[in-house]
């Protein structure tokens, strides 16, 4: 499959009635799309909030919904715009990783020390996502990899990153290379996890290019964001993605939070047979991102 989604937008009526039928099917995946079945793409992708022929407003800033077979668009917005990637750019930290295993260049038993930096910036000190390895113990690329797919820990995610490449700044040159290569024009990325950084920046059109990227060539790990929980060293921590087990079909991928710009997410759902794919960012609040999605 092309790693460039073939993004179409609904001219005809053929298409309309396409759509009608997609959304019927999957009438849960996402309410604010099923509510624009039967209208034409919103025109003013540039105003604060979208309003739908029928009435429904996303204050969504940046919004793309495409379905996977034919390439469809069903919502859009600022699809282009870049923003402040949050953990979402944990998605291309995963690429770079699960690329090193696909061409042998890393195996899932090999084992990493934790650095003070590591540990400081992304574990237990940070209060942020973590799955607190210890400082100066090591850890198996196996539970690393669970640890930033499931848990979306920025520890996990450094670790990789110093493993792999002996630092964190030669890590970012490994993750920009690969989103040159795969065709991401509005994205850039800073450090390995996402954390506060203004060269971090993604677009939703991006995002769901990467996010069927991995679905597609790495289906044996993508399961892990399924994954309803992590345990690793006798911690269970609890998937961070707020759509899985709440919409039907769900099955990836991450969600966000940057101050000063809100609520994001990439998601990917599937129900009888029909995969869709949305990229949302810019929401207020958590509920106002789960409410739209």
């Amino acid at each position: 499959m092309s790693l460039h989604l073939p993004i179409k937008k609904r001219k005809s009526a053929w298409c309309a009635v396409t759509l009608l039928t997609l959304l019927v099917a999957v009438p849960c995946v996402v309410p604010v799309f099923a509510q624009t079945a039967s209208g034409a793409v919103p025109p003013d992708k540039n105003s604060v909030s979208q309003t739908a022929p029928n009435g429904f407003v996303t204050e969504a800033k940046q919004v793309l919904l495409v379905e996977e077979e034919t390439g469809t668009v069903l919502f859009e917005k600022n699809t282009s715009t870049p923003f402040t990637s949050a953990s979402l750019a944990k998605l291309m930290t995963v690429e770079v990783v699960l690329d090193a295993i696909k061409s042998g260049k890393l195996t899932l038993t090999q084992e990493f020390p934790v650095s003070e930096y590591a540990w400081r910036t992304g574990g237990a000190p940070s209060r942020t996502a973590a799955m607190f390895a210890a400082i100066r113990s090591r850890v198996s690329v196996d539970a690393l990899i669970k640890g930033a797919m499931v848990q979306m820990a920025n520890d996990a995610c450094l670790v990789l990153a110093e493993g792999m490449a002996g630092s964190e700044d030669a890590f970012v040159k490994l993750m920009n290379a690969r989103a040159v290569a795969l065709g991401l024009k509005d994205s850039h990325f800073a450090n390995a996890t996402g954390l506060p950084n203004p060269d971090n920046k993604v677009s939703a059109r991006d995002l769901i290019t990467l996010a069927e990227h991995i679905r597609n060539t790495y289906p044996e790990f993508y399961k892990l964001y399924a994954q309803p929980e992590f345990e690793w060293n006798k911690i269970t921590q609890r998937n961070r993605n707020p759509l899985l087990g709440q919409v039907p079909g769900v099955d990836g991928l991450v969600a966000g939070f940057a101050e000063g710009e809100g609520y994001s997410i990439v998601a990917s759902a599937e129900q009888n047979g029909v995969r869709l794919y949305l990229a949302l960012a810019g929401s207020a609040t958590d509920k106002t991102r789960q409410d739209d999605a």
